[in-house]
């Protein structure tokens, strides 16, 4: 499961953040829609080096 879904269960504990947990509240292919529509508004030098770091996995 993805950061998105999990939220702060995501993370090691003690490690503090805001991030909200949407697994209840968003399906899978609508989370994918909105973290594409977010990448989608990076600056082209930010997506390049993105999509690199993602390819090298």
């Amino acid at each position: 499961m993805s950061v998105t879904q999990r939220g702060p269960a995501a993370y090691p504990k003690g490690y503090l953040t805001d991030m909200p947990a949407f697994r209840d509240s968003l399906s899978d292919r609508e989370i994918a829609a909105i973290l594409s529509h977010i990448k989608s508004e990076w600056p082209k030098d930010i997506r390049v080096r993105q999509n690199r770091l993602n390819s090298a996995r």
